[in-house]
């Protein structure tokens, strides 16, 4: 397996010039990005390759890490995205189609 380090050396570049690289950040030109990430998948670079300036999935609006509220106290963003979607299922009837039993609630 080859590593930043190694296409860094190999290309005369930085190590972080060969990040934003393979990181598809602005920071670099076109034809740098398109040369790192050639050279990477030529020689086996098993990491993460992002297109030039690609931008990570943004979180939708609104979404957040922080605990939310609930009667009772409160619990984490993903559990109360976990229980919105189970009273989903209630409001539906599909817990019948999932083989879920409504006491789980």
């Amino acid at each position: 397996m080859i590593s930043q380090r190694t296409i860094a050396a190999a290309l005369g570049l930085s190590r972080a010039s060969v990040k934003n690289a393979l990181n598809g950040s602005g920071r670099t030109s076109r034809k740098l990005s398109e040369t790192v990430i050639d050279y990477a998948r030529t020689h086996g670079y098993s990491g993460r390759i992002r297109p030039y300036e690609s931008k990570p999935k943004a979180k939708p609006h609104g979404a957040s890490n922080m605990p939310v509220q609930v009667a009772g106290g409160s619990v984490s963003r993903a559990t109360f995205e976990w229980m919105t979607t189970m009273l989903d299922w209630a409001d539906t009837g599909a817990y019948g189609a999932r083989n879920i039993r409504e006491e789980l609630i």
